[in-house]
């Protein structure tokens, strides 16, 4: 109807209303009654302060509502105490360079509630060797040191402020948290930055960070947008040269500082009867001086003493020369703060005595920070002073207590050989430690004699297929070291059967003898490894040992196969064991992905063909096909007819057709 009506008006040519669509409202977030504060983890006073109204807000009570119901179910990464690391360990007053990221890694144990950065032992995302690669190719003395990996936290003291637009996220779920409000929130941040600041870098990566450029006065920052450095658009982030720019941008403002600076010493005349003003001014002028040796923050000339302006205002005729000078003048002014105090016994003298002696004091411990050079980017080798309130990550131990050796229950010489660097690492050690009281109390699984069963039974060289599982079985007698399978006379696991039903759809000849059970030991000796990503498990508790740091092993294991051999199988069920894709060289090897055999995907996962795929492929590159029988009568027909064929050639070599004649009767007699 509306149409024809739209008709009849061109026909009349009389003019068409506009037709307006209502736009919808946008949406409110309702708060959730909840007793959890995640703003209680928020140590650092400054941007308590600052941030304490948005605490109060609609969103900010869906966002504890939310996060509540996931830390208690223990989904929601990184830990609490550690989201708001980027606001504790870099104050407001001190920041000079913001990197803006999107939401923290969702796996397990990467996310530290600092953008990009991953604890020590963690293996590099490859985001995070794409930023080292360019930092090494923009900065010629850029310098890693190995055993720090991916931790950034040394660049928060250097006034690098590392935030991510999302605080939280859903384990294994990325963006899982996009749309709870934290973008409110960390857009608060940034006005606050962009307001109470001034000089500052932000380095926006990627179209995300671009849209926040609007949040940022760019008459007061500078403001550095390029791709982002994820392997989608490595190629256009290289040679971006964004660090550079960084510390030429804060050397510059530095000099202009220190320029404009000595122009007003001259037209000033030098107070000589406020000690306070005399020793701020030689902190003042010995900063300016050394400006070239030191990267103090563009800020500390315009912000960090703002709170102090009578003392901005006046500039020294003299300075110190080191910072001994400088530690004497702290001891005159505390000599003659007590003459003041005679002569000037007011609340307003002493509060000014004691801004000068803090301040000299930070000038202090600011002069021996930056001292080593003027890259606000430097090497992450040297060790970084301790913050207090500021929660960090559990630092691996350096000894295994008592004897408890894991390791020792590897016995392949092969193996032990090419492993026996990753028993020393500080995370092998904190395995050693926390599995050690679990089988002191028998309730680790599997036992400690088969955690390495997969190793000990499967040679490196023997390898033709790898299928990789999650954790061992946590029930009673189930896990014996092989992903998947479980000892003879066990009931079968729902998995298993599903693997067991699309082997008979997709090998017609597949045979299984139900005495053998679920136990896939003959697999592992004919060249399959049955490997969990996660070598040990507390009894009944399915993922209790996921933290302690197996997965960096496995990855080490999975590494090593595709780096060692060639023509090898990789089977990867299920979403976690595709995640490892990685760690594999395709040029060498062949990936099969498929849905994993539990109940929940089963359906997707029947129809995937994955072991015929396999042989095929063995097949194509000249290697004997796996046999994936677990027939008992069909292992001794195969091997006696081995067994008689090399009789018969014995036989036939040594010219003794008698006995072979008889050999043969007696096969016919059967």
């Amino acid at each position: 109807m509306e149409l024809r009506k739209r008709k009849k008006l061109l026909d009349l040519n009389l003019e068409i209303p506009k037709i307006t669509v209502a736009k919808k409202p946008k949406k409110q977030f309702e708060p959730i009654e909840t007793n959890f504060k995640i703003e209680e983890y928020l140590n650092d006073p400054e941007w308590e302060d600052l941030l304490k109204e948005e605490f109060d807000k609609d969103y900010f009570k869906n966002i504890n509502g939310i996060l509540d119901e996931g830390y208690a179910k223990d989904i929601i990464r990184p830990p609490k105490d550690l989201v708001f690391r980027a606001l504790n360990l870099t104050k407001l007053s001190e920041v000079r360079c913001v990197i803006l990221g999107q939401d923290p890694y969702h796996d397990d144990g990467q996310a530290t509630g600092l953008s990009f950065s991953v604890p020590k032992e963690f293996k590099l995302p490859r985001t995070l060797q794409n930023i080292f690669t360019e930092l090494k190719n923009d900065i010629a003395d850029f310098e890693r040191d190995e055993s720090n990996g991916g931790c950034l936290d040394k660049w928060t003291q250097e006034g690098v402020l590392l935030l991510n637009a999302f605080l939280t996220v859903e384990a294994h779920k990325p963006g899982s948290h996009s749309k709870i409000g934290w973008d409110f929130f960390t857009n608060r941040i940034i006005s606050l930055i962009s307001e109470r600041t001034e000089g500052c870098v932000f380095i926006l990566w990627g179209n995300f960070a671009h849209k926040k450029e609007k949040l940022i006065d760019a008459s007061k920052h500078n403001i550095i947008k390029t791709p982002h450095p994820s392997p989608l658009t490595f190629t256009k982030f290289l040679n971006s040269k964004c660090f550079s720019q960084t510390n030429d941008y804060l050397m510059a403002k530095i000099e202009t500082s220190s320029k404009s600076n000595q122009i007003k010493r001259k037209l000033e005349e030098d107070n000589e009867d406020d000690l306070f003003f005399k020793f701020e001014n030689e902190k003042k002028k010995k900063s300016l001086d050394s400006d070239i040796k030191i990267t103090s923050p563009i800020k500390e000339s315009t912000e960090k003493y703002s709170t102090n302006k009578e003392i901005l205002e006046n500039e020294p005729k003299n300075s110190p020369k080191n910072n001994t000078d400088l530690i004497e003048s702290e001891n005159s002014a505390q000599k003659d703060k007590e003459n003041i105090e005679i002569k000037n016994d007011t609340p307003k003298t002493e509060n000014s005595i004691k801004s000068v002696q803090e301040l000299v004091h930070s000038s202090i411990q600011k002069q021996s920070k930056f001292k080593q050079g003027k890259l606000c980017f430097k090497p992450l080798e040297t060790k970084s002073t301790p913050i207090q309130s500021v929660p960090k990550i559990e630092e691996p131990v350096t000894e295994a207590g008592g004897d408890f050796r894991i390791e020792n229950f590897l016995n392949d010489p092969e193996w032990k050989q090419i492993l026996k660097d990753e028993f020393k690492k500080p995370y092998f050690i904190e395995i050693n430690n926390k599995i050690k009281p679990g089988y002191e109390k028998g309730i680790n699984r599997p036992p400690k004699e088969l955690v390495f069963n997969a190793l000990n039974t499967t040679k490196l060289k023997n390898i033709k297929i790898v299928i990789i599982g999650q954790d061992p079985y946590h029930d009673d007698g189930q896990a014996h070291g092989l992903s998947f399978s479980v000892p003879v006379g066990k009931r079968l696991p729902p998995s298993l059967r599903n693997i067991f039903t699309e082997l008979k759809n997709d090998l017609p000849d597949f045979k299984r003898d139900e005495k053998n059970g679920g136990c896939l030991q003959k697999w592992a000796e004919r060249g399959v490894f049955l490997l969990n990503a996660f070598l040990t498990v507390e009894a009944h508790k399915a993922g209790s040992h996921s933290k302690f740091g197996w997965d960096i092993f496995t990855d080490k294991v999975i590494a090593l196969i595709s780096e060692k051999n060639d023509g090898c199988v990789f089977i990867l069920w299920g979403n976690f064991a595709q995640k490892k894709e990685g760690l594999i060289d395709k040029k060498k090897h062949k990936v099969l992905k498929s849905a994993h055999p539990s109940p929940f995907s089963v359906t997707r996962f029947y129809g995937c063909r994955c072991f015929s795929q396999a042989n095929l492929y063995l097949k194509s590159i000249g290697k004997e096909p796996v046999d994936w029988n677990l027939n008992w009568f069909r292992f001794v027909i195969y091997y006696y007819s081995k067994l008689l064929k090399l009789l018969c050639l014995f036989f036939m070599l040594n010219n003794s057709y008698d006995k072979l004649k008889k050999l043969i009767m007696l096969l016919k007699s059967f």
